[in-house]
């Protein structure tokens, strides 16, 4: 079992911008929990992509939810409405977009697809899995479920 690290101290959001654009060229930005909350907490809108199922355990307050992957069959697999149904749950957003999923590879794959789009936008590094070891509020319950376990029918 992973432990998730403890996430490195708050910055701003400009200078963890300009960090991860220099280290690399993602059309995103990379934040922890902490720097989420903090977009959050200045306006930005955050987007869940985890699958219905991972939603309807737990959730963060006011996450709008648009699933990347879907359960089907014991197994995830794309959501071929994922960017059309994003782009109208986000109509009328103008400032950025927080991407997360249960560790942060879905949530990355949503910040570029919507990133290309051309929303301003970021990706939670370790996902709701950091959100909740950084103790940040949680809906429907204190777990967050690795997907695998759901698609493994446990």
């Amino acid at each position: 079992a992973r432990r998730a690290a403890a996430p490195p101290p708050p910055r701003a959001f400009a200078a963890m911008a300009a960090a991860a654009s220099d280290a690399s060229d993602k059309a995103y930005a990379e934040v922890d929990a902490q720097g989420a909350a903090s977009l959050i907490a200045s306006g930005a809108t955050f987007l869940d992509v985890r699958t219905p199922e991972e939603h309807a355990i737990s959730r963060a307050p006011n996450a709008i939810h648009v699933p990347l992957k879907l359960l089907q069959e014991g197994k995830m697999v794309m959501n071929p409405g994922f960017l059309e149904a994003a782009q109208e749950a986000l109509k009328g957003v103008s400032g950025t977009v927080v991407c997360t999923c249960y560790g942060g590879g879905r949530g990355g794959t949503a910040a570029a697809e919507l990133a290309a789009a051309g929303f301003t936008t970021a990706n939670v590094m370790g996902g709701m899995g950091g959100w909740a070891a950084a103790g940040l509020p949680l809906e429907g319950g204190d777990a967050v479920v690795n997907p695998k376990t759901l698609s493994e029918g446990h």
